[in-house]
């Protein structure tokens, strides 16, 4: 009601409501508009247009309390595009991207209500640039009735635009534009492959000691990339 707080605040409000006298904010009285906002996330998507050009769009979504007023639900047009490498990938005009030399940087959209969204984009020879995401998964020991994850195998990737590529279980991944970098905090078991645009790949899993294993994999509808491995 007032901003005292503790025993010494009841007291007073008791004197001021017997003395007749109105508190603002208090009871059924007007009330101020809700001005509250919540998390504000900018999606962004890609689709590459052929012809070495990708068009994007920023799409803004808010937290529970809403948007401020004024925030687009849509800042393609509104917002500042920029690429951290323009030698990979540069911008021709608001979500508008050409693709430069083969390599993996990162866009960004800037809004000053909407704030800031970014993706992960890479160039392949002869293509546009492409969003890319991580192919991950476990590898564990099936030898062992209690399957514990299993360090050191090595996952190779077969197929597809990124063929040849390849991680090792239990093993920090090399640091890839759009992705957190080594931090030494890896999972036992676990394996991680950044920059891989989505679409079907063929990896094979192989450790000394226990017996190879080849499998598809989707990567556009979040299938799980585990794989256990059995000695031989």
């Amino acid at each position: 009601m007032i901003g005292w707080s503790g025993p010494a605040s009841r007291v007073v409000s008791v004197a001021l409501l017997s003395a007749g006298v109105f508190v603002g904010g208090c009871g059924s009285g007007p009330t101020s508009p809700d001005t509250r906002t919540g998390p504000i996330t900018v999606d962004i998507t890609c689709t590459p247009g052929g012809a070495r050009v990708t068009t994007c769009t920023a799409r803004v979504f808010c937290g529970l309390y809403g948007c401020l007023a004024g925030t687009p639900a849509d800042a393609t047009s509104t917002s500042t595009w920029r690429s951290d490498d323009p030698s990979v990938v540069r911008v021709v005009s608001a979500g508008v991207l050409e693709a430069v030399a083969p390599g993996n940087t990162v866009v960004r959209s800037s809004h000053p209500l909407a704030g800031e969204g970014s993706h992960a984009i890479a160039v392949f020879p002869d293509g546009a640039p492409t969003p890319t995401f991580v192919l991950a998964g476990t590898v564990y020991d099936g030898s062992d009735p209690g399957r514990p994850p299993l360090n050191g195998a090595s996952i190779q990737v077969r197929s597809g635009v990124i063929a040849g590529r390849t991680a090792t279980s239990g093993t920090e991944p090399p640091f890839v534009p759009g992705f957190w970098g080594p931090d030494g905090l890896i999972v036992a078991g676990t394996y991680e492959i950044f920059g891989v645009p989505s679409g079907s790949y063929r990896i094979r899993v192989s450790k000394p000691g226990y017996a190879s294993q080849e499998r598809d994999t989707n990567l556009t509808s979040l299938v799980g990339n585990d794989v256990v491995l059995q000695r031989q």
